[in-house]
């Protein structure tokens, strides 16, 4: 297998022809880039045509590009999991101030409910001693 120089497409993004050393056949594509948010998967992976492949050895192939993909692709996961945490420290954040807010309505209630309760009655003993 080699990857030939990257190339752009508007509609599938940059990305790198995959070809057979041997016979130069086309066999698919790393992509670097893709536009659409869906097919985020496929970028720093290699889409192969199964159909065009009718033999293959593991191991084979260049191991120091090997080796650059796969920190090319270890780098996205840190990315990944950098910008993960961050939303999580984010929602963490927001659920601690809702837990706040939830405690100082409970807290205002009762406050209002003791003070009703204190007007509530005089009110009505008012008007027991007008009437």
């Amino acid at each position: 297998v080699r990857c030939e120089r990257a190339k752009s497409d508007p509609l599938t993004g940059a990305f790198q022809p995959v070809r057979c050393k041997n016979c130069s056949g086309l066999l698919g594509k790393r992509f670097s880039s893709h536009p659409n948010p869906e097919y985020q998967v496929v970028v720093n992976n290699y889409s192969l045509d199964r159909s065009r492949i009718k033999s293959y050895e593991l191991g084979s192939g260049d191991q120091e590009a090997m080796m650059e993909a796969n920190n090319t692709q270890a780098a996205s996961n840190t990315d990944n999991n950098a910008e993960m945490g961050s939303v999580l420290q984010a929602v963490q954040s927001v659920q601690d101030d809702v837990a706040k807010v939830k405690a100082m309505t409970l807290l205002f209630d009762e406050r209002l409910r003791a003070i009703e309760n204190l007007v509530v009655p005089q009110s009505g003993a008012e008007e027991a001693s007008t009437g």
